[in-house]
């Protein structure tokens, strides 16, 4: 187990991490969650949040939770050769919410790494991460309503020479 990341709201926390037991046979990463009370204590069980046939090398997860319990977890995953950014949804009652869908544009986005995620007070989800393919890293971002609907994406490349290492966000209850 380990890269462990950690979010709290609506009287609860969730922890993701990646972990390479082997499920039905099959050996390698996948990711997985177990929610904890307001205390700090997990009593729930954990379960795995990403594919349990896709063994494929998994890093960097991140979870955000809105303030009605609803949560998504957003990962770096090498099923296609190049790590692409995947996520998942738990509904506000902690259930797996759909399948796992991929964030990333596998055409465009070819090196990606340092993932972060965050939520406003409406519910709407951003995710960023580095693109390291170019001259100068992009910084890239895609976000979603509090339906689950893809809200829109932006990246900004820096001029003058500037080289961007690393990416985090927040943003202000408006989504700003």
């Amino acid at each position: 187990q380990s890269e462990p990341s950690i979010t709290a709201a609506n009287g609860k926390s969730l922890v993701v991490l990646v972990d390479s037991r082997p499920l039905a046979g099959i050996a390698g990463q996948r990711i997985f969650g177990r929610f904890g009370g307001p205390s700090g204590m997990f009593s729930q069980n954990e379960f795995c949040v990403s594919d349990t046939n896709q063994a494929a090398i998994k890093s960097a997860p991140q979870t955000a939770m809105s303030q009605s319990g609803r949560a998504l977890i957003v990962w770096l995953d090498k099923r296609s050769g190049l790590r692409q950014v995947w996520g998942r949804w738990l509904t506000s009652a902690g259930a797996l919410d759909g399948s796992e869908f991929q964030i990333s544009q596998p055409l465009t986005d070819l090196q990606n790494d340092q993932l972060d995620i965050s939520v406003d007070t409406t519910g709407r989800f951003f995710v960023v991460w580095l693109d390291r393919n170019g001259a100068s890293p992009t910084v890239k971002c895609r976000w979603y309503n509090a339906d689950k609907s893809a809200g829109g994406s932006y990246s900004w490349t820096p001029s003058n020479g500037v080289n961007i290492s690393e990416v985090a966000i927040d943003n202000l209850p408006n989504g700003n």
